[in-house]
């Protein structure tokens, strides 16, 4: 771990750091020693992962921590951390509506009416 944390890729150490997180939950046994631990890791994936805008990964992050702050008993940093997931499902809706190119939208346009074309048949 110690190499993936020191490591110059920030998509592997956030993957790495995630994955270790996970782990300490299943064998934790709600150990509230281990559960601070373990939230030290889903910081780094957590900072990562936005640096990154990987924003699927990223609500996993932050309903895994929700998770262990919830039995940690420390509310409001779960609530905060609830609040952030909505944002970034709603920051993720926002950018699947968002049409790029315009030439990709007539192409896709294109495509289906294509489609019911054939569909018609």
């Amino acid at each position: 771990m110690p190499q993936l944390i020191g490591g110059s890729d920030r998509e592997q150490r956030a993957v790495g750091c995630f994955t270790m997180a996970r782990c300490i939950i299943v064998t934790s046994e709600n150990s509230t020693p281990v559960l601070e631990h373990c939230l030290e890791y889903l910081k780094i994936a957590e900072m990562d992962f936005e640096s990154l805008e990987v924003y699927s990964s990223l609500q996993d992050v932050l309903y895994y921590k929700a998770m262990v702050l919830e039995t940690l008993g420390r509310r409001e940093e779960r609530d905060a951390a609830c609040e952030k997931h909505e944002q970034i499902q709603a920051q993720q809706q926002q950018l699947a509506a968002l049409v790029v190119d315009r030439e990709v939208s007539e192409i896709c346009d294109a495509i289906v009416l294509i489609g019911t074309a054939i569909s018609r048949r």
